[in-house]
């Protein structure tokens, strides 16, 4: 009988449903791999940042900035104005009752209409969308958008001057002699170029509107008004099939590993967290929660829970104590941040799992084995975690196995542990309710005999 030792590590890339169940396996102590199942886990730990896997940071509440209604500003505690990344003041546009930062990127809030004030020429009166571009104010109704003149956001008269290029405009996204389609987010990346997409394209401002609007894309769209953000690697937006990305070499999709749940969502929120290098995507489809976090570094999805109070309704970027976060408005009105020191999303638990593996335990699919040990490590001052085990005949099998032979873990080296489960294929499956990082588990394999 043959003993083999296996480091097993943490799978970096995320979840990978579109895999087969044994394609990520080998030889995954000297690549990078995906897991079948995860919950509440990043590769960046919560532990300093390290890339070494383990449960997300929890959610925290901004120290109650509250919003003085009157001036429509954002206030800290203390007093001190809630600021911008360039140190702006955060505040509500007097024109249209949005979130407006002052690159122009707008953050719609759905518990409030948009609402625009025209003192010269003509606007829809229910306007669905606005934006802020080039010192314009942008209104999408069905089909067609409208934009201001520049520096006077009330003047929509679009019979001026056809020689003034700072004149109001209006327009569809479509080629010459076809019906547009309807608008469904406007995207100002910066004073140069403002994306204006539909379900199923995506066309661009280049510098001025009175240039013209070019097609991007004929492929794929936006599917809602917040369902984009800037990210330094581009714009990422979710379109009908997927998560896509905006950049020097067009439109894209992310990764190969796109989570399939990610695929025809009803509605998404996105947020770049300039903190933990990635992507918040808040989506719903059919009604129930999808939510997930981008990893940038490694292009990984990782599957995110938070308590439905919290789920946010508005994500910004903000300074506090000179370092720029992410902080999301949850739909009671509170602000929170994720914050690496906490392990409860506000006094709450984080449950947390991940799937390692599945893994061979036998040397060929036809050859039995024994998952005999385990020496578990994790990070210094993680929590208690729950490993089990799960073995089967097939990969798919032990992914689907229930996890037997449950043991706890605390931080650091613990002692091993002899599950001695038998089957050509095993899993660790791990999981807990507070904060831990994972550092290296050792699985020691016996091999049998022919599967019988």
């Amino acid at each position: 009988m043959r003993n083999a030792v296996k480091q097993l590590r943490f799978p970096m890339l995320g979840v990978g449903e579109h895999l087969s169940y044994g394609e990520s396996t080998y030889p995954s102590e000297e690549r990078a791999y995906a897991t079948p199942a995860a919950k509440n886990v990043r590769g960046a730990c919560a532990f300093g940042d390290r890339q070494r896997g383990g449960s997300r940071p929890g959610l925290k509440a901004l120290d109650g900035a509250v919003e003085v209604v009157n001036g429509g500003r954002w206030l800290w505690p203390n007093g001190e104005a809630v600021k911008w990344p360039n140190g702006d003041t955060l505040t509500y546009s007097t024109v249209t009752q949005e979130l407006v930062a002052p690159d122009g990127s707008v953050i719609i809030d759905p518990h409030e209409p948009v609402a625009a004030h025209c003192s010269k020429g003509a606007i829809p009166s229910s306007p669905s969308l606005c934006a802020m571009y080039r010192d314009r104010l942008f209104l999408a109704d069905g089909t067609m958008w409208y934009c201001s003149r520049i520096g006077e956001h009330g003047d929509f008269d679009y019979g001026g001057d056809g020689e003034d290029p700072a004149r109001a405009l209006s327009g569809n996204c479509a080629t010459a002699g076809r019906k547009g389609e309807e608008i469904t987010a406007f995207m100002p990346v910066d004073d140069h170029t403002m994306f204006v997409a539909t379900a199923r394209s995506m066309w661009a401002f280049r510098e001025d509107p009175s240039a013209g609007l070019m097609r991007v894309s004929e492929f794929t769209g936006c599917i809602g008004a917040n369902a984009w953000c800037s990210t330094p690697q581009g714009v990422v937006f979710v379109g009908l099939d997927g998560v896509y990305g905006i950049g020097e070499q067009g439109v894209r999709l992310l990764s190969g590993r796109l989570p399939r749940s990610l695929a025809g969502l009803d509605g998404a929120l996105l947020g770049y967290d300039p903190e933990a290098k990635g992507v918040h995507i808040f989506g719903a489809k059919d009604g129930d929660e999808c939510d997930w976090f981008l990893d940038l570094d490694t292009m990984s999805f990782w599957p995110v829970e938070v308590p439905t109070g919290m789920r946010p309704a508005a994500i910004c970027r903000i300074l506090q104590d000179g370092v720029e976060r992410a902080a999301l408005r949850g739909a009671d009105g509170a602000w929170r941040t994720f914050s690496a020191d906490e392990g409860t999303d506000c006094g709450e638990d984080v449950e947390s799992s991940v799937t390692i593996g599945p893994f061979r335990i036998s040397a060929r699919d036809d050859l039995d084995g024994i998952l005999d040990e385990l020496r578990v490590t994790l990070g210094e001052g993680s929590g208690e975690v729950t490993i089990g085990v799960a073995t089967a005949k097939t990969a798919e099998g032990a992914v689907k196995a229930s996890a037997v032979a449950e043991e706890q873990y605390g931080g650091g080296y613990n002692f091993t542990q002899r599950p001695r489960r038998r089957g050509a294929w095993g899993c660790v499956k791990i999981s807990s309710t507070e904060r831990w990082a994972y550092e290296s588990v050792l699985a020691t394999l016996k091999q049998l005999g022919r599967l019988r």
